[in-house]
């Protein structure tokens, strides 16, 4: 008895991690983006450049990340 109460408490929350660590990050660049940490998240505020994607995709730890870039001219 007690050990089926044990894991109604515990699968909860594991489905819950599972399914935060699952979900995607989905970063924006665009030649007239802006890099800074508020950006990045939308079409309407992109990042300026790939890098500083990168960059910020890394520190979001074990997750799947996608990077949409926009067309465009990019120079470094």
């Amino acid at each position: 008895m007690m050990r089926h109460a044990r894991l109604r408490t515990i699968s909860p929350a594991l489905g819950l991690l599972l399914a935060l660590q699952a979900s995607a990050a989905t970063f924006y660049v665009a030649p007239d983006g802006t890099d800074a940490p508020d950006r990045g998240l939308s079409e309407d505020l992109p990042f300026r450049s790939l890098s500083y994607a990168l960059t910020v995709a890394d520190t979001t730890l074990g997750r799947p990340h996608e990077i949409h870039l926009a067309s465009g001219r990019y120079t470094s």
